[in-house]
């Protein structure tokens, strides 16, 4: 095995660490897994102490020889050189020369990174065993990018940062102190009426937005990218994954929204005489602000979307947007649909963490809110929500529409999950022939039957 993806002297070093200082192993365990150990012998020292540590039993020399041998795996440890074995071995590894207790997590590290490069290695020895065996393009393509996804998850997972309460509250008086100065580290949606729920969306937080078919998810979401991006007091750029349409046609939804003219027209090109300088100025306008970068990939997995949101992010984008979950392929076989949906909301929960950034997801609600058996058929609840999604998010925002001859008379956007602040509506107009969202006028508001009004 090559030296780049194995160092018995790494190995020996993070073990003689553990059997110097045993309570080590507490925060080292998170760095590394007895998987990752090349040479099985030493695996076999990292897993006793795995087994001692899940039963809070001192580590130390003793206790690891002790429970080597109730599993019956020390009689065949040996050092990699052969040179000692069983005790002796165990002895030497923690006796070895030049090992530093300090760099003990640079050691388990190391561990990982070298295991994580066999992991690359043997993905590219089974694809060439794919083609050989007359697989697809596609299918090896798509079997080659879950399993890097697999491990990239686990190569760049972080140890969880600890800090004391007394830093931590010097970390939040620093924020604070930053946000005061008007440095805003928050986004509007450019909706006031919603902004007014919100307090506006924080970097980390994952919102949902929920609607059936039709309902206008995805020209609330072009009209929030389209406020972010361009309109808002201060611009932002802004990722869209597109899953449900390309590019071109995306762009349309947010041309339309801007200049008023209605989607259907502009997509057949049936633009009047009268709307060419409208038109022109949506676009350059959009042009100018080049804030928006979209990504229509067909049948995008997890592991693809958390890749371009790193480029993305290497951008400068400050917002991300998925339209829509249902449409991510991620698939395990035998899992259950509300398993595989709560498995990808929670991924996307970890990537706005991960790359400090709202991202807002797509979702579809059930039928549920059309049954005559509900209390109430004009407030959403997180019930509605298809399959799953509910846990990982912060924030749940759900659409309705008050319809008479199926002309829609008003809509709200309901806040009926809030982590950090209270619940309720946001009265909306949504002008579905531009597919835009936006706020009532104060003629309209004026215009509100009183109860409708919250």
């Amino acid at each position: 095995m090559p030296n780049n993806v194995f160092s018995s002297d790494m190995e020996e070093s993070l073990i003689s660490c553990v059997l110097q200082h045993g309570k080590s192993f507490d925060i080292l365990k998170d760095n590394c897994d007895y998987k990752d150990f090349w040479f099985q012998p030493y695996s076999s020292i990292w897993y006793a102490c795995k087994k001692l540590q899940e039963r809070s039993s001192e580590i130390d020399l003793i206790t690891v020889s002790d429970e080597m041998q109730r599993n019956g795996t020390l009689e065949k440890l040996t050092t990699f050189d052969g040179k000692y074995s069983a005790d002796s071995a165990l002895k030497f590894i923690k006796e070895k020369e030049g090992v530093v207790l300090e760099n003990a997590e640079t050691y388990a590290l190391q561990v990982r990174e070298d295991s994580s490069k066999r992991k690359i290695q043997e993905l590219t020895n089974r694809a060439n065993d794919w083609i050989n065996q007359g697989h697809s393009a596609l299918d090896i393509l798509t079997n080659l990018d879950i399993e890097s996804g697999k491990i990239s998850a686990y190569s760049n997972t972080n140890v969880k940062s600890m800090m004391t309460i007394s830093a931590a509250v010097d970390a939040a008086m620093e924020q604070t102190e930053y946000a005061s100065k008007n440095h805003i580290k928050y986004i509007e949606t450019g909706i006031k009426s919603l902004d007014e729920k919100l307090g506006g969306l924080f970097p980390g937080y994952l919102v949902i937005i929920a609607a059936r078919a039709g309902m206008g998810k995805t020209a609330l979401a072009a009209s929030i990218a389209s406020n972010v991006s361009m309109i808002n007091t201060f611009p932002k750029k802004v990722g869209i994954f597109t899953l449900e349409m390309d590019t071109t046609e995306y762009t349309d939804r947010m041309i339309s929204s801007l200049c008023g003219i209605p989607y259907i027209r502009i997509k057949k090109g049936n633009i009047y005489d009268s709307e060419r300088d409208s038109y022109k100025e949506a676009t350059r306008k959009i042009k100018d602000a080049n804030n928006i970068i979209i990504d229509d990939t067909v049948g995008i997995t997890t592991s693809m979307i958390r890749s371009k949101l790193r480029k993305m992010k290497e951008w400068g984008i400050e917002l991300a947007i998925i339209d829509q979950l249902g449409l991510v392929s991620d698939r395990i076989a035998n899992e259950p649909e509300y398993l595989r949906i709560d498995r990808i909301t929670y991924q996307f929960k970890n990537m706005a963490r991960e790359f400090g950034i709202p991202i807002i997801v797509l979702h579809q609600m059930n039928r549920s809110i059309e049954s005559a058996q509900r209390t109430s058929k004009k407030e959403p609840q997180m019930s509605d929500l298809d399959q799953a999604s509910e846990k990982a998010s912060d924030v749940i925002l759900m659409i309705s529409h008050v319809t008479q001859q199926k002309i829609i008379q008003s809509s709200k956007i309901w806040v009926v999950k809030n982590r950090f602040g209270g619940t309720g509506c946001a009265d909306v107009k949504f002008e579905a022939s531009k597919t835009l969202f936006r706020d009532l006028t104060k003629e309209e508001m004026d215009e509100l039957e009183p109860e409708l009004v919250k």
